[in-house]
């Protein structure tokens, strides 16, 4: 037996929605791993930011001053007290 035309129309309808529900869900992976990702490199580059804060206050605190004369790197230490 064949299948009639309705049952036929129906398995491909219903076919055309599950590959539509598998395009949604896959969307919704890629938009969730592209959400993570970006996260990640929000908080790498926050990171990066502190640590460079981190190094400028303990150049401050320490008053470091690096200056290069005639290509001989001279570096001078305040007194920090």
């Amino acid at each position: 037996m064949q299948p009639s035309c309705r049952t036929q129309s129906e398995t491909n309808c219903r076919a055309r929605i599950g590959e539509g529900v598998q395009q949604h869900q896959q969307q919704q992976q890629q938009q969730q791993q592209q959400q993570q990702q970006q996260q990640q490199e929000e908080e790498e580059e926050e990171e990066e930011e502190e640590q460079e804060k981190k190094k400028k206050k303990k150049i401050e605190r320490f008053g470091l001053v690096a200056r290069v004369f005639g290509g001989q790197l001279t570096r001078r230490v305040e007194n920090a007290f």
